[in-house]
């Protein structure tokens, strides 16, 4: 059993991970105060921001400290970003036992300036406000603090009902407008792919990063499966019996320039985790969204 803080558990990643990970090691959550710790999961809920608890951090002596900015709005907050960044800087400082740092990046970090398979390795081109911020907090674990760190760079997520969370992507976007009846429409005609991870393989891989002790490591968190925007569509459809429309005028040539092949390559993780690991979910198998 270890001890795992996570800052940012109330949405629906964090909640997600906190299910996977609560019945084996001991949890404390740090999130608002108005936050409603879920009675069914067993996990200690610690009130405020990150930067208001460092005392009660250094008292647990977290082994794991994952750090999920999945869905946090206040992201793009200057103000809010730097003082994330100095918290996490001074827990660093704090903490007298090791702790390796997990952090949930963004598959957008690599941009698209260059098609074909994105590893590890390649070059970053972060180009929206998010992926930079994710960029930034990338380079600060794996270069500037004292402790140990694994990078997730995280695709689409979908699964366990992630259109009524309040977690939105194209997944949940799609199953929003065809769950009311109406048509999904695409721009331009969908061909361009993207890497889809169910939430339940997210928090397997978490679990397993945590047993089997990996460290200063980035991966891909990839199947190494991809689909087309027209393709997710027309599952989508599928289910609800509603129809896909593609082939709409692109809004602005800037969406246009963006909305090119975003496929992670898994080639990395399968080699370090070596069948301890296997994602059992794949998209276009037909496993409910």
């Amino acid at each position: 059993m270890s001890r795992i803080i996570i800052y940012g558990g109330q949405g629906y990643v964090g909640r997600n991970i906190i299910k996977k990970l609560h019945k084996k090691h001991e949890i404390y959550n740090i999130s608002p105060a108005k936050f409603k710790t879920n009675k069914d999961l067993n996990y200690s809920h610690i009130p405020g921001q990150l930067w208001d608890n460092l005392s009660k951090i250094k008292q647990i002596a977290p082994e794991y400290f994952i750090i999920n900015f999945f869905g946090n709005p206040n992201i793009d907050s200057k103000y809010v970003y730097e003082e994330i960044i100095e918290s996490i800087c001074k827990t660093d400082k704090v903490l007298e036992n090791p702790v390796i740092f997990i952090f949930l990046s963004s598959q957008l970090v690599y941009g698209n300036k260059h098609p074909g398979l994105k590893s590890e390795d390649d070059r970053l081109f972060p180009v929206s406000m998010y992926a930079k911020k994710c960029t930034e907090m990338e380079k600060l674990l794996m270069a500037r603090i004292n402790n140990d760190s694994v990078i997730l760079r995280v695709p689409i997520l979908y699964g366990n009902n992630s259109q009524v969370t309040g977690y939105k992507n194209i997944v949940s976007r799609f199953i929003d407008i065809a769950g009311s009846g109406k048509n999904i429409t695409i721009y331009g005609m969908g061909k361009q792919c993207r890497t889809f991870l169910h939430i339940n393989d997210l928090a397997v891989l978490i679990e397993s990063i945590i047993n089997t002790g990996i460290k200063n490591e980035i991966l891909n968190a990839s199947t190494g499966d991809f689909l087309s925007i027209n393709d997710i569509a027309n599952l989508i459809a599928g289910h609800f019996k509603v129809g896909v429309i593609n082939n709409l005028e692109w809004p602005s040539n800037k969406l246009k320039l963006e909305a090119q092949d975003i496929k992670l390559s898994n080639k990395k993780a399968k080699s370090i985790f070596r069948g301890a690991y296997g994602f059992k979910r794949y998209i276009h198998n037909g496993k409910k969204l």
